[in-house]
């Protein structure tokens, strides 16, 4: 018998089990998505405001314009197929923006405090914050605050942009409410980075609320307004730079930058222009310009025709996740009730449903990357947010998840299956690469059952929790009913059974037997709800497997199921109780 385990992944474990640790594993560039893969859509509709909680109105709305209505979908007419056209549009928009004065490598903070009040309240592993004031134009001004953890990772750093609110101060509990800023840091922290915390131009704490964009878009400026939103980030990593020198530390190996909102849109166009950004995570940030309808349309910045007459959104994503060790992975909240979700989203005027559009476009943009064979880009479809708002199912599954999983990536090894370019599970075998054609999200799973039959498992394009078997040149997917917030592990305990476990919804730990019978499901009994990937660990002499992971509690968790006892809670690592693996949470 044989297993494969190619990168860190969880849940790789047991004699026949195999997984991928990189969900970004890309096709020749033969395997290119044509463009008439995109949906045949209409341009963005009447600028209508509507929608949302009384809170996403009053703090975070993306106010919409009509003055520069949304530019046709241009992301087209630019494939970016090669590096030079790559590096030739990313100067484009520095040159648009920046003018003659060029980007703002050099620049740094107006002024700086040293050690403040945080801003945050009840943050742990917090050393002490540092105030960063910058004025860029008379009445247009940036606050970040960069908190500084005791336990350090040496040179690591998170931009996190609040977009359109004026407090970073919000609701520390378990629950999916606020905007998620307060469990963002202080799991940052709690992990070792740095964090810089900052805000839109014109959404300065202590105001009530932001000033229209309007006038900060349209200021008078060597080369375009639209900068202001974007030249806090460069300044603050700059200073970043520059004071790990003048304190005599290592320099800080990479930058990461997590943006909600209106931050999510800054995210997208800032990780396009500067490739010291290793790892970009906007959320509900933007749609193409051909997928806004209604009330979900994006402020004057998003819309200005002459800026993405330059480079188009998916233009955006490509540069973002362009480039040695880079990736992007953009969130959509689909219960969003402000920005770019289902729930904004008009079928009806589109023509195609919201989860076809948005697989589309992420596979056109995975498909050019794979052209320029350099960096990555996927889209995450956050099925636990109920409303605009960094869940707990992005900071555990995608934010500290990819900051740990580290930049591995390039073609999968042989006699594995992995999630291709064009968004289907995927073989690559001796004799070269099969495509299903069964659409998929995240990374399978899989073990094997004799010479020529495989058992996979895998979140499809709707984040359902599927069973694929190959046997041969058959492929057959099974919808096993459950939605799922991550991807599936799988161990093997015994020859006859595989057993898989995944998050469900609710945040708790489900498990599925699958054995010659059938394929059998319970969750698991007493758990807490769960921050994050589950493991997944086989011990074959007692017959049983543990799960293991991090609750939202932040304590680690681990529960055992044996023939003879059933579930218990018992030690919280593998290693306690003599497994060959320690890959725990």
């Amino acid at each position: 018998m044989r297993w494969s385990w190619i990168g860190p992944a969880f849940g790789c474990f047991a004699w026949t089990v195999g997984c991928v640790g990189s969900v970004d594993g890309s096709d020749p560039p033969s395997a290119l998505v044509p463009t008439d893969r995109m949906p045949a859509v209409g341009w963005a509709g009447a600028h209508e405001r509507g929608g949302g909680s009384p809170q996403v109105q009053a703090n975070h709305w993306m106010n919409p314009t009509s003055e520069h209505p949304a530019p046709p979908f241009y992301d087209h007419a630019s494939p970016l197929t090669n590096q030079d056209k790559a590096l030739s549009m990313r100067q484009a928009l520095i040159d648009f923006l920046w003018g003659t004065e060029g980007f703002p490598l050099g620049k740094l903070p107006s002024s700086i405090e040293s050690d403040v009040q945080s801003p945050v309240y009840g943050l742990r592993n917090l050393e002490r914050v540092e105030a960063l004031h910058l004025q860029m134009a008379p009445g247009i001004e940036s606050l970040g605050y960069h908190f500084i953890p005791l336990r350090s990772k040496r040179g690591r750093a998170v931009i996190v942009h609040q977009g359109h609110a004026t407090t970073i101060d919000d609701d520390p509990g378990l629950d999916d409410t606020g905007f998620g800023m307060h469990r963002t840091i202080n799991n940052l922290l709690i992990d070792g980075f740095d964090v810089v915390a900052m805000f839109m131009p014109g959404c300065l704490p202590p105001a009530a609320g932001c000033v229209s964009h309007g006038p900060i878009v349209n200021t008078p400026t060597n080369g375009h307004g639209i900068k202001f939103f974007l030249e806090p980030v460069a300044v603050y990593i700059n200073y970043l730079t520059a004071k790990r020198a003048a304190d005599s530390l290592p320099p800080f190996t990479d930058f990461t930058m997590v943006g909600l909102s209106g931050g999510g849109w800054t995210t997208t166009l800032y990780a396009a222009l500067d490739e010291r950004i290793k790892l970009s995570i906007p959320i509900a940030g933007s749609l193409p310009q051909a997928l806004r309808t209604g009330w979900s349309i994006g402020d004057e910045e998003q819309t200005y025709a002459p800026l993405y007459q330059i480079a188009g959104y998916t233009d955006l994503y490509v540069l973002g996740g362009y480039g040695e060790g880079r990736r992007q992975v953009q969130v959509l909240n689909r219960n969003d009730d402000c920005c770019f979700g289902e729930r904004g989203y008009d079928e009806s005027q589109v023509g195609v449903p919201y989860n076809d559009a948005v697989r589309a476009y992420e596979a056109d943009v995975r498909g050019r990357l794979a052209a320029l064979r350099s960096g990555a880009f996927r889209l995450e479809i956050d099925e636990a947010a109920p409303i605009h708002t960094i869940s707990w199912n992005t900071v555990g599954s995608v934010i500290l998840r990819e900051l740990h999983r580290g930049n591995a990536s390039g073609p999968p090894a042989l006699d594995t299956f992995f999630r291709n370019s064009k968004g289907n599970l995927a073989f690559r075998g001796t004799e070269g690469t099969e495509d299903s054609g069964i659409p998929m999200a995240g990374a399978p799973v899989f073990a094997v059952r004799g010479d020529a039959e495989f058992e996979i498992f895998i979140r499809d394009a709707h984040n359902r929790l599927n069973r694929v078997s190959k046997n041969g040149l058959t492929w057959d997917a099974t919808n096993l009913g459950a939605v799922i917030l991550n991807d599936p592990v799988l161990a093997v305990s015994k020859p006859s059974r595989v057993d898989v476990a995944g998050l469900t919804t609710d945040y708790l730990p489900h498990h599925w037997l699958s054995t010659a019978g059938g394929v059998s499901d319970e969750v698991v009994p007493e758990a807490p709800k769960v921050l994050g990937q589950l493991s997944l660990v086989s011990y074959p002499q007692q017959s049983g497997i543990g799960i293991f992971f991090r609750g939202l509690d932040l304590v680690k968790h681990g529960f055992l199921d044996t023939d003879v006892d059933g579930w218990v809670e018992g030690p919280n690592t593998p290693r306690a109780l003599g497994s060959a693996t320690s890959n725990a949470p």
